[in-house]
């Protein structure tokens, strides 16, 4: 008996459904376990070893001070005043500008009393030489009456020659009455003009010093008024040492405070602090490179102008002593040289003309002056040794090494291990899966990453040596510039980061080397 079976097709197509599904599931976990097999493949940078000409330097950083600077202080009152104007910070000034002004105060006041109080003296005066004249006409009329009585009297006395004793008697003592009154009257007009001349004199002499007080006003009004006393660029300072917040305008100042600094800005220099370890390498009259923080593609030339006798405590930290040294600068640019900015100092103090150099971010470890480093080398890292000799706050010469010019240096990395570094399962930088050159830009160009900026100018009197000298001092501040060979602008700029930021490292790696023994 032949059975038949008949299959719904809703039957069939969940069988498909389900096998399609187990189907996708299993690709799903080829591809995962595929993908969890595949090795990482870590990437380090590299650079390169030079030969050219090598600047060994210096650099310490530095604050940017007028050499020449004019202080303005407050109107020497003793009183406090109130600032009623004030020219704004940073304006640049001619000599007899207006910078400030002070309120008068009761100046104007006692200044207008003084003016009123003259006037009514004057006149005064006047009337008082009015009078006089009055005075002198009623007296000199009185004397002629005096006279023309005694004239009258003489004549009578000489017709009483022939009169009797008696009568010649009374003449006489009438003529004698007579030239009596004309000496009183003479008297009178002597004594009237000695009066006159002495009351005048205290007159004046009140009048006068009436008018000193009104000078004395008159002049305190004028030193209200704050003119630059020489052209310059203004800077407001700070109301008290303690404080940043700088004098601004209704700020009330006691005589003889200074508020405001005119700097000469055709003129400028840097002030910076010298390690005492470091001050035997610097001396005056030495050349230098001032690059600003601010402005790091314009580069100014430089002069020791002058170092302190004595050293005092760092302000950055007072466990240090330093020398102060003032650098001159010898180029001028009122637009962008200014008071207050950060400031790097470059010291050269020998330049070599043909010399091996590495950068010291490969050094991986320095036992006294061996350097130790890794070179690639069939695609692997192997350890070589290299003598160290004079050195800059990126660079570092070296002798008696087996490395030579364009061979590729890992750059340090407190991560890489030695095992790892000899075991080739990475890639420099620029690889995209075997050994080849590296791309442009990458860290094996160092320091050709860098972007093109001025020439740094020429330093005539540095000496020049032979790079196989012996070298035992060290940098302690910021970096300086790198190393200048020849035909490279590049490889004159400032060391950085792959994202542009400077960064700083200690040559001495000991504490890495003992984190990292292997």
């Amino acid at each position: 008996m032949n059975r038949s079976y008949t299959v719904s097709p809703s039957v069939i197509t969940k069988t498909l459904f389900y096998s399609y599904k187990n189907i996708i599931f299993l690709l799903c976990l080829l591809i995962f376990a595929a993908s969890c097999s595949k090795k990482e493949v870590k990437t380090i940078l590299v650079s390169s070893v030079q030969r050219g000409v090598f600047e060994e330097s210096l650099s310490v950083s530095g604050s940017l001070e007028a050499v020449n600077s004019v202080s303005v202080k407050a109107p020497d009152f003793h009183h406090s005043f109130t600032i009623i104007y004030l020219i704004p910070d940073g304006s640049y000034v001619n000599a007899g500008d207006r910078v400030a002004v002070f309120d008068p105060g009761d100046f104007e006041t006692r200044k207008t009393l003084f003016e009123t109080e003259i006037l009514g003296m004057e006149e005064d005066i006047d009337d008082f030489h009015v009078k006089y004249k009055d005075d002198l006409t009623g007296l000199s009329n009185k004397l002629l009456e005096k006279i023309d009585a005694c004239t009258i009297e003489e004549a009578n006395y000489s017709a009483l020659q022939f009169a009797p004793r008696i009568e010649q008697q009374k003449g006489e003592i009438l003529l004698r009455q007579r030239q009596f009154d004309v000496t009183n009257a003479e008297a009178a007009i002597k004594t009237a003009g000695y009066n006159y001349r002495r009351t005048l004199a205290l007159k004046n002499d009140k009048l006068k010093r009436k008018k000193n007080d009104l000078d004395t006003e008159r002049k305190k009004i004028t030193q209200c008024v704050i003119l630059a006393p020489a052209k310059g660029l203004v800077v407001i300072r700070p109301k008290n040492p303690w404080t940043k917040e700088k004098v601004t305008l209704g700020d009330a100042l006691r005589r003889g405070n200074v508020f405001m600094e005119i700097p000469d800005l055709e003129q400028m220099q840097v002030i910076a602090e010298v390690n005492e370890g470091d001050i035997q390498r610097i001396r005056k009259g030495m050349s230098t490179r001032v690059v600003l923080d601010a402005y790091s593609g314009e580069v100014f030339s430089g002069i020791v102008h002058s170092i302190s006798a004595l050293a005092q405590a760092k302000k950055s930290n007072t466990d240090l002593m330093a020398f102060t040294v003032k650098i001159l600068i010898l180029n001028k640019n009122v637009e962008i040289l200014k008071p207050g900015m950060t400031a790097r100092v470059d010291f050269i103090i020998q330049r070599y003309p043909d010399a091996l150099y590495i950068p010291i971010d490969t050094v991986f470890s320095r036992k006294t002056n061996i350097l130790t480093v890794y070179r690639m080398k069939d695609g692997k890292a192997q350890p070589a040794a290299a003598a160290a000799g004079p050195q800059n706050a990126d660079y570092v010469c070296i002798k008696d090494s087996p490395l030579s010019p364009g061979e590729q240096l890992v750059m340090f990395d407190p991560a890489l291990t030695e095992e790892f570094l000899l075991s080739g399962n990475y890639l420099t930088a620029g690889q995209t899966g075997k050994q080849s050159e590296p791309a442009a830009g990458s860290a094996s160009n160092y320091p050709a990453q860098y972007s093109k900026t001025t020439k740094l100018p020429e330093v005539t009197d540095v000496p020049v040596q032979s790079a196989d000298r012996s070298h035992a001092g060290k940098n302690r501040d910021v970096p300086s510039s790198p190393p200048a060979p020849e035909n490279s602008d590049k490889a004159k700029l400032p060391r950085t980061n792959q994202t542009g930021n400077r960064t700083r490292r200690s040559f001495n790696l000991k504490e890495l080397k003992e984190r990292n023994p292997k």
